[in-house]
């Protein structure tokens, strides 16, 4: 009988592949021992509308070999390509009324993952005094809700706080052929300072959020990328854009920026540097940072005790990032959703006069309420090249993309839109979640507007 190897007595090449594809996998994934090798599987616990229970299924996506390769599946015209697919064909109509059901949330677990969104390190008591529930109804919502979007528990960083300017590359390959997913997520997840990679289709083929000190490093990066044989051969064109992000919207960062680069900004007292400087952390802010990063519902004292910190100051450390603004908030991060795809969004301006009197219609869009479990926007952010905005919008219905496009259209003026779908995120994590938007930085902008209009 397969029996699934306990992740601690993995090969530690093993591990880390595994922990690569469940960060970037939009289903659960299992790794299962059989005969000495190591077996990667899809899973669901889905409600089959037709024998009136739930059922689990899973789907072989392919083994990790000893030295960490993995290895896919082959396929065959019986097996379908995905797991979706997989659902449908045994499932049929039952899959798709389940996943409608997840569209729309009900009112207590929209507000819940809201509370979760501004502060994820909150007990159940505390959530359910702001929900209106008793914590024991509240719990089973939570925990379904979690199990439901894949939701981790994480930490919105400003890492302009500690010395890294945002940036946002966009590729068009001009030639027919691409390199592929799996030799760009190969080549880009080796790069610390990469945080996000989605492959796209439309008037975009890839976007890149990176983070870098300086231009000069940046420019190291990219010409590096390029240069590489996964690129060099494709023809292309590439767009550097600095990136504002307002507040309320975030890319998590990966664990590897924190192990790589992070790091290094640790002050140890030697002769040399008696004193801490400005742009250093302690051990104790560093760990803290991390570990939260990876999981924000760890308690302290669990921190402290994995690394021997003295009693009392991984809270300390917390307190003293939070009060620095390095760490706004704990979050939360959805990372199976039931849209159809994400629409990448580039919002041009060509007349700043047009789009400047038009505004106050902008940020109503954008901070628009929906009923389905994140914002409507789960990444907006300001660019430089060309200027405008860039949004990243989860698509529930197939008819939603076109009526978006329309609305953006008629209520923002002098700009044209420049679309992409995307179609993978081959590198990180998308910052969705269910965000106040009245303690957003652009609905402070509104009630602005609004009052000198009167």
């Amino acid at each position: 009988m397969a029996k699934r190897h306990k992740v601690e007595l993995l090969p530690a090449k093993v591990r880390e592949t595994f922990e690569r594809m469940k960060q970037s996998s939009p289903n659960k994934l299992k790794l299962m021992k059989i005969k000495g090798g190591y077996f990667v599987y899809a899973y669901a616990y889905l409600y089959d509308e037709n024998q009136k229970r739930h059922k689990y299924v899973q789907h072989y996506l392919g083994r990790i070999n000893d030295d960490g390769t993995f290895v896919e599946r082959k396929r065959s015209i019986r097996h379908p390509e995905s797991f979706s697919a997989y659902l449908q064909s045994n499932f049929g109509g039952g899959i798709e009324n389940a996943l409608n059901r997840l569209l729309y949330p009900d009112v207590v677990t929209l507000s819940a993952l809201r509370v979760l969104s501004m502060d994820s390190r909150q007990s159940i008591a505390e959530i359910a005094k702001q929900v209106g529930i008793p914590p024991s109804s509240l719990a089973s919502k939570i925990k379904r809700a979690i199990e439901t979007y894949a939701i981790s528990k994480t930490v919105e960083l400003r890492p302009d706080t500690f010395g890294y300017t945002r940036y946002l590359v966009t590729v068009k390959f001009v030639s027919e052929s691409k390199p592929s997913d799996e030799a760009v997520k190969a080549l880009l997840e080796k790069e610390p300072r990469v945080q996000l990679v989605l492959r796209m289709s439309g008037d975009y083929d890839l976007a890149i959020y990176l983070l870098a000190e300086t231009t000069a490093v940046l420019e190291d990066i990219l010409y590096q990328i390029r240069s590489s044989p996964v690129f060099a051969a494709y023809s292309s064109v590439w767009h550097v854009n600095y990136v504002v992000e307002p507040y309320g919207w975030f890319v998590p960062l990966r664990n590897e920026f924190f192990e790589h680069l992070i790091s290094q900004k640790v002050w140890h007292r030697t002769k040399e540097t008696p004193k801490r400087q400005q742009s250093q952390l302690t051990f104790a802010e560093y760990v803290v940072m991390s570990e939260m990063n990876k999981d924000a519902s760890q308690e302290f004292k669990e921190i402290e005790e994995r690394y021997r910190l003295n009693v009392g100051s991984a809270a300390y450390a917390y307190d003293k990032l939070i009060g620095n603004g390095i760490i706004e908030r704990a979050t939360i991060v959805m990372q199976r959703l039931p849209a159809k795809y994400l629409a990448f969004i580039f919002v041009v301006q060509t007349n700043i006069d047009e789009f400047n009197r038009s505004l106050r219609s902008m940020l109503e869009e954008i901070l628009e309420e929906t009923a389905f479990p994140t914002n409507k926007f789960v990444y907006v952010a300001n660019v430089s090249s060309p200027y405008g905005i860039v949004l990243l919008a989860p698509i529930y219905l197939e008819e939603d993309l076109q009526k978006l496009k329309n609305e953006l259209a008629e209520r923002i003026k002098g700009i044209k839109l420049e679309i992409a779908i995307a179609t993978n995120v081959l590198v990180g994590k998308v910052g969705a979640r269910k965000f106040d938007m009245k303690k957003s930085q652009l609905y402070n902008l509104l009630q602005q507007l609004k009052q000198n209009k009167k």
